[in-house]
């Protein structure tokens, strides 16, 4: 198969494409991506390339706040205020050199075989599967394991979704599609036959876990002294096991041994409760197993949508949509619009009738690369 010539679908394509056909056009047949610099898609990117280059680079945190650094010197910032970018780069820092100091120690990733990993597996004809894995790696036990960062303040909603996610299971299937000879490895600006990758053999015979690491966009608080003397003992304080045992060792209430007080104890064993060996509030890594038929039918279910949406947006494309009995381009309102659509206020207009073009030159750009 020439991959020049293939219809690619990913799985975020395929998630909008079930979740609302008007966001599904707009996105990836229109190609539409908001001009105004969302802060916290920002934030998700640069630690993105934090980790990405952290881990290439055998765990230097260096490399990784230059890299991150210089996407941010490189961003298009430009309808953010000065004092918003000011915010949103300490915090970035912040997390960043925590979420190192967090998992330095526990870090299960003995080989890193690639980050920014991306794959695509034919489907049918011209169809063809493409995601990408953040870190595809091999843990200390000698399994492979791949994983995806997500930038969240509400990390519990990963722990249900983990149960049911699609795309994880799609994931599982393409690795395994590739352990067995098929498929296509981008390698710069390449697709290569995933037979010709010499890295890529002699691996495990199938991917053992995927890895959710969830990384809130918040940073710990260290615990300032309090006038009349020590330390908060507010159990609702956002902070850690960690960061406040080492406030207490800074402001000598307590030795690197842990001992201290009865009254810090006390706060000291509340905040260890909240953390197990999957993280804490801040950070938490959710390990996701997969069954055969979970996979077997979570392929099924992409194979009909990648199907369906292409054949939709040939007929799209060569005006034969018009010719249609009905508008295959529906709209799904829900309650998460407000929250979760790009394409609100566009959407709005549209329903009552309003000039859209002109909302589309003022608030979009057309842009032809889309990532999961």
């Amino acid at each position: 198969m020439v991959m020049k010539n293939a219809n690619l679908i990913r799985g975020s394509e395929a998630q909008d494409f079930l979740r609302c056909r008007k966001r599904w056009k707009w996105r990836w047949v229109d190609k539409l991506v908001p001009k105004r610099t969302d802060d916290k898609l920002l934030f998700g990117n640069l630690f993105h390339k934090f980790v990405e280059e952290y881990y290439k680079n055998g765990k230097c945190k260096t490399s990784g706040f230059i890299a991150m650094k210089n996407m941010f010197n490189e961003a298009n910032v430009d309808t953010m205020e000065q004092t918003e970018l000011d915010d949103l780069w300490e915090l970035v820092s912040e997390v960043t050199e925590n979420y190192v100091n967090y998992w330095s120690e526990k870090d299960d990733v003995s080989r890193v075989l690639a980050t920014e990993f991306t794959f695509a597996i034919p489907l049918i004809h011209d169809i063809v599967f493409t995601g990408t894995v953040d870190l595809l790696y091999i843990d200390y036990d000698g399994k492979l394991c791949f994983k995806d960062y997500k930038t969240s303040n509400s990390p519990e909603k990963y722990v249900k979704r983990a149960k049911m996610d699609m795309q994880i299971r799609r994931y599982f299937w393409a690795i395994q599609q590739l352990l067995t000879g098929e498929g296509f490895i981008l390698e710069g600006d390449d697709w290569k036959p995933v037979s010709e990758i010499e890295w890529f053999k002699g691996l495990p015979n199938k991917p053992d876990r995927f890895i959710y690491d969830i990384v809130a966009r918040k940073a710990p608080k260290v615990p300032e002294l309090l006038k009349k003397g020590g330390l908060s003992v507010n159990k609702s304080q956002d902070t850690t096991y960690s960061v406040y045992l080492k406030a207490l060792i800074d402001h000598g209430l307590a030795t690197k041994d842990g001992d201290t007080e009865p009254k810090y104890q006390e706060m000291l064993e509340h905040l260890l409760a909240q953390e197990s060996q999957f993280g804490n509030k801040f950070f938490r890594r959710i390990p996701v197993y997969c069954h055969t038929e979970e996979i077997e039918n979570s392929i099924q279910e992409l194979f009909s949508v990648a199907v369906e949406s292409s054949s939709i947006k040939k007929s799209i494309e060569s005006g034969d949509i018009y010719k249609m009995s009905y508008d295959p381009i529906y709209r799904n309102v829900t309650d998460d619009c407000s929250w979760d659509c790009p394409f609100e206020g566009l959407c709005l207009s549209d329903m009552d009738g309003s000039d859209t073009e002109s909302l589309i030159d003022m608030f979009f750009d057309v842009e032809d690369s889309q990532e999961d």
